[in-house]
């Protein structure tokens, strides 16, 4: 993470809407993930989907983030 400590609740925030879009079958990209997001901008969120996208748990394709298989255990 570049050095920096990132909380784990943006983390937590993250993983819990995107395992929540998910399950509903609505599929979210940054932008809506910043509108649907609890966490606010100055949190790091947009930080933390980088980190998970670099450490597996998300993954990202045309834009679109899922948790991947390990972000989902």
């Amino acid at each position: 993470m570049n050095g920096a400590t990132v909380s784990a609740s943006p983390r937590d925030e993250v993983l819990e809407e995107l395992w929540t879009s998910g399950e509903a079958g609505r599929p979210l990209d940054l932008e809506r993930l910043s509108h649907t997001i609890h966490a606010g901008p100055g949190e790091g969120w947009d930080e933390v989907v980088r980190d998970l996208v670099r450490e597996g748990a998300i993954e990202e394709a045309g834009g679109v983030l899922r948790l991947s298989e390990a972000g989902a255990a």
